[in-house]
C-alpha cells in the first residue's frame, strides 16, 4: 500500500536527515523524483554526506520541498506513483497545506518532538549554527513552540495511535541510530536497512556541533 509519510520538525531538529533514512526503504521513493533508481540516490546521499556541512539540505533544491511550499503539492504527483514517499514540514506547514493534505490518502506522521533539556539544547544550538537566529532563547516560545509540536495529528478513520509516532530529538542525535530505525521500522512495519542508514548517519553525526 502506497502511504504518504510526513515528519514533522521544529526548526533545525533534524527531520530532513530522518526523511533520508527513511527514503532508503525499499517501498519509499527517492526524495528527488527525478531519480528513479535506488542505487543512485544512495550514492547521491553518501556523496552529498561527505561534502554537507552541519545540515543536510540541498542547496538546489534537489531534495523534496517542505509542506506547504509554493511547488511542494505539484511536486508530490512527480514521485513514483507505485512507491510511498517521505515529505518534512514545520508545525504551520501542516495548517497551510490542510486542503491539500486532505485529499491524499494513508497518511503517517513521525512527530519530532524537544520536550527534555538535551533535546531543547540540541535544537537551539543546530539554529544557533545554521541560521545565526535564536528563537529557543525566549523562555516563553520554547514552552509555546513544545506544545505546538507535541499535537498529534487526528483521523476519523484510524487509531491516531496507529498513524502518529513521536520521537524525541535528543534520540535522533546519538552515535548509534539504531533505537530510530527500528522504532519507525516495527510502528510503520517497514523495512529500512540498518546498515545503510547508520553509514549515512555516521557521517551526519559527525558534524553536528551540540554537546
Amino acid at each position: 500500500m502506497k502511504n504518504f509519510y510526513f515528519i514533522r520538525q521544529p526548526l533545525a531538529g533534524g527531520g530532513h536527515h530522518l526523511a533520508n533514512l527513511m527514503s532508503l526503504d525499499a517501498t519509499i521513493s527517492p526524495r528527488s523524483p527525478e531519480i528513479t533508481s535506488k542505487q543512485e540516490w544512495i550514492a547521491l546521499l553518501i556523496n552529498h554526506y561527505n561534502n554537507a556541512d552541519i545540515h543536510t539540505h540541498f542547496n538546489n533544491n534537489q531534495d523534496s520541498l517542505s509542506v506547504s511550499d509554493p511547488d511542494w503539492r505539484f511536486e508530490i504527483e512527480r514521485f513514483n506513483q507505485n512507491l510511498s514517499s517521505v515529505h518534512v514540514g514545520h508545525a504551520a506547514n501542516f495548517d497551510w497545506a490542510e486542503h491539500a493534505l486532505d485529499q491524499l490518502p494513508n497518511k503517517q506522521y513521525i512527530l519530532l518532538t524537544f520536550n527534555t533539556p538535551e533535546s531543547r539544547n540540541i535544537v537551539k544550538q543546530r539554529e544557533k549554527a545554521i541560521f545565526d537566529t535564536e528563537t529557543l532563547k525566549n523562555e516563553y516560545y520554547v514552552e509555546e513552540l513544545c506544545h505546538m509540536y507535541n499535537r498529534w495529528f487526528k483521523d476519523l478513520t484510524v487509531c491516531d495511535d496507529d498513524i502518529n509516532c513521536p520521537i524525541e530529538i535528543q534520540d535522533l542525535f546519538v552515535e548509534d541510530i539504531g533505537s530510530v530505525i527500528d522504532k519507525i521500522n516495527q510502528h510503520f512495519d517497514l523495512s529500512i536497512p540498518l546498515d545503510q542508514a547508520q553509514e549515512l548517519h555516521k557521517l551526519w553525526f559527525a558534524k553536528q556541533t551540540h554537546n
